[in-house]
Order: C-alpha cells, then structure tokens, then sequence
C-alpha cells in the first residue's frame, strides 16, 4: 500500500475511534427504569428544595415517589447499588477504551518509523522518501 492510502486509513481509524461512542452509547450510564423521577409517570412523596445565594434555588427535588400502576415507592437509595456497578463498568470501559486508543497510537508510530528514510544531507525524515 502506498503512504497516501495508509495515511488516508488512519484518518479514518481516528475519526471512527472517536465517534464509535457517541453513536452507540455504549460508554453511557444507564439508568434503571424508574431509578429517575419523571412527574408525567410518577407521584411525588417526599421532596427538598437547594437553596443557594441571594434565596435562588432549585425546588422540589424528589427524595421518594411512587409508581401509580404497581403502587412500588422508589428513593435514590433504592438504586445506589446499581449506582455503584455502573460506576465500576464505566470505569473499566472508559479505560480499556483509552488502552485501546493508546496501542492504536502505537501502531501508527510504529508504522512511521518502520517507513522513514533519513535523507544524508540534512537528515530530514521523509515517510514518502521524497526531498523537498
């Protein structure tokens, strides 16, 4: 293959390892059903309000609620072990994922240097094996 087309493939390794996870969302956390509050599905219990400077803040952050078909109340507790887990897999996969990128790195220097020719004149590095 020549250096125009490797390099042309290698563009498109790049743009693809970049853009793999924001179309599949594989690197994403998912939440459980319910584990969010949602007002259009859910009934409120139990809620707080953040009060901030100058008395802005957020109101009505739900603490528990209940889901009116199956009557089940669900708080932020109820899904800190799910909370953990997913941590632990997005860590993991946020990881190998860099591992991954950092061995394809590594390939395509490798790859570089496998091609180079030093010129005798004036040691310009040329992958191509042109002068300019």
């Amino acid at each position: 293959m020549n250096p125009r087309s490797l390099k042309r493939m290698e563009v498109a390794l790049w743009i693809l390892y970049v853009t793999l996870p924001f179309f599949t969302g594989w690197l994403d956390y998912r939440p459980m059903p319910n584990e969010l509050f949602d007002e259009n599905r859910h009934e409120l219990i139990e809620s707080h309000a953040i009060h901030g400077p100058n008395y802005m803040g957020i109101e009505g952050i739900a603490d528990k609620w209940r889901d009116p078909a199956t009557g089940q109340v669900y708080s932020a507790e109820s899904f800190a072990e799910h909370r953990r887990t997913e941590a632990l897999r997005l860590g993991v996969t946020w990881f190998a994922y860099g591992v991954i990128g950092c061995a394809l790195y590594s390939c395509g220097l490798n790859r570089v240097s496998a091609t180079a020719t030093a010129c005798g004149r004036c040691r310009h590095v040329s992958i191509t094996g042109d002068h300019f």
